[in-house]
């Protein structure tokens, strides 16, 4: 049994999101949730490339945040590490910290939010990976995405940084799985729950 009903709340909503990008929209398996200081979801956002190349999952949360809303206590929670455009605009709306799943190592750009006296001067705490079986879930369906559409940039680093990861997500994009879940509408839920049960 995996250990869905174990994580966090804002970690449901942000995979539920990656979900809907992935099953959905024919995107990254990416998804973000922003949380007020009691912990409460005030936006959501899925990765969109089909639309919009600029359509990260992050900037699409952020763009959703009240304008009356206090940034500065609020967190965003995204299923994998922040790149460099989604690193500054969390930045620019001030937020209190980024939590993420899986890291990135071919684009994660949380190191940037120390980088100069522009980006320290809101500080934004940094945490992740904390989970990892949600970190391996995260990465397979990363691997299987870029795979099955044919992507193998970067797959060297990806594979020294979470080797199981990338051989389970291979392995899901040679067996057809994507469409099998595609067809059978998939709760996110049950597609970590397959995924974690794959490894």
């Amino acid at each position: 049994m995996s250990r869905w009903d174990a994580l966090e709340h804002p970690w449901h909503a942000a995979f539920g999101e990656a979900a809907h990008a992935y099953l959905k929209l024919g995107s990254p398996p990416i998804g973000a949730v922003v949380v007020d200081a009691s912990g409460e979801i005030i936006a959501r956002g899925a990765n969109d490339f089909p639309r919009d190349r600029l359509a990260h999952a992050e900037v699409t949360a952020l763009s959703q945040i009240p304008a009356a809303m206090n940034r500065l206590k609020c967190e965003i929670y995204s299923t994998l590490e922040p790149c460099a455009m989604c690193a500054g605009a969390i930045r620019m709306c001030q937020l209190h910290a980024v939590h993420f799943a899986a890291a990135d190592p071919s684009a994660g750009s949380s190191s940037l939010f120390g980088a100069n006296e522009f980006m320290r001067e809101f500080p934004c705490l940094v945490h992740g990976p904390d989970h990892p079986e949600l970190e391996l879930v995260v990465v397979a369906l990363v691997v299987e995405s870029r795979a099955r559409n044919g992507h193998h940039r970067w797959r060297e680093h990806w594979s020294q940084y979470h080797p199981s990861g990338v051989a389970l997500g291979t392995r899901l994009a040679t067996s057809g799985a994507y469409r099998d879940w595609v067809g059978q509408s998939l709760s996110p839920r049950e597609l970590y729950e397959r995924v974690a049960l794959a490894a």
